[in-house]
């Protein structure tokens, strides 16, 4: 009865299971490259991330460092340490947890200068990131290269030849400061009662207040020296104005300074309604650099803060300081 086993009626029958044999052949025999396309770059980076203490960002001629606490703290150690934006390295973070592999195209290191995923060095603009976890080794460390299409670019693992194809966003900036909490102070201009503003060049030292009572009420203004013409009131609601947004453009370890070469030549304080304090010493350092200290009696701002040097943008500058001659026409 066997030869009646295949006929004619049979035939869909064996034709479709044939089919599920050659499809499971297929599935078994696929190269790891085949079956890893669409699937996360990096699958276990939530597991990975608790052990990770450092990321570093290697271009070659520009290390760049990122440091964690054992606290969920980040610290730039190009900065003497400084304060991380938490926002921008957890973003960092988040990206490579969702990199996805779009394509493979070569493992042949003769295309890797072509593509931009060479070794970084001087001569190659090239990136690699790595994750460090407490044991020194780097379970997640990428070389990124050039873009390969929109929100995609060419990639390979550290280590490996295998270029691929990645889907996702990601930013990166050289820089230091970027990574930096650069936010020193923002206060609500309308809860500033008192501005000080002591010019200390001067013996004895001129020093203009203002002030207005809680509620917002028009500024007025005391001084303790000669002035032939009015003070200007509307200075003090733009140096109020000024405490609403002081970031800087670099910081400086105080320490790593010659205590001579430091001179403070200027102080602007405000003080809010509930009694917080926010001075803004500017300070010399040899005949024309000019940075500025920012300390606060808000523990959370003095702990960032205190112990450090400030380069601000012009216009912040501007805005915390008086016109010539204490603020008179």
């Amino acid at each position: 009865m066997a030869h009646h086993l295949f006929n004619k009626t049979n035939a869909p029958v064996f034709a479709a299971f044939f089919m599920l044999i050659a499809a499971a052949i297929v599935t078994l025999t696929a190269s790891p490259e085949e079956k890893i396309n669409g699937q996360l770059l990096f699958p276990d980076m939530q597991k990975i991330m608790p052990e990770v203490v450092a990321i570093n960002l290697d271009k070659g001629n520009e290390p760049l460092t990122l440091v964690e606490n054992g606290r969920g703290d980040w610290f730039i150690g190009e900065m003497d340490a400084y304060p991380a934006d938490k926002a921008k390295v957890e973003r960092l973070i988040r990206q490579f947890s969702e990199f996805r592999v779009e394509d493979i195209v070569t493992s042949s290191p003769a295309a890797f200068p072509k593509l931009g995923v060479e070794e970084p060095s001087g001569a190659a603009a090239t990136l690699r990131v790595s994750f460090v976890d407490l044991g020194g080794k780097m379970p997640v460390s990428l070389i990124i290269g050039a873009r390969a299409g929109e929100n995609s670019f060419y990639a390979r693992k550290d280590g490996t030849l295998r270029v691929y194809v990645i889907k996702g966003a990601f930013d990166y900036e050289p820089n230091p400061a970027f990574w930096a909490d650069a936010k020193l102070v923002g206060v609500n201009a309308a809860e500033i009662v008192k501005i000080t503003l002591t010019d200390l060049q001067t013996k004895p030292a001129e020093e203009l207040v203002y002030f207005r009572a809680k509620g917002g009420e028009p500024f007025s203004y005391k001084a303790n020296f000669k002035t032939k013409e009015p003070i200007l009131i509307s200075d003090a609601e733009r140096i109020a104005g000024g405490f609403a947004n002081i970031s800087f453009l670099k910081a400086r370890l105080l320490e790593t300074l010659n205590e001579n070469d430091i001179k403070t030549v200027f102080k602007t304080e405000a003080e809010t309604a509930n009694g917080d304090i926010y001075t803004v010493n500017f300070v010399k350092v040899g005949k024309d650099d000019l940075w500025v200290e920012v300390l606060s009696s808000v523990a959370e701002v003095n702990k960032k803060t205190e112990g450090w040097l400030y380069q601000l943008p012009l216009k912040q500058i501007l805005a915390l300081l008086p016109p010539p001659e204490m603020a008179t026409e």
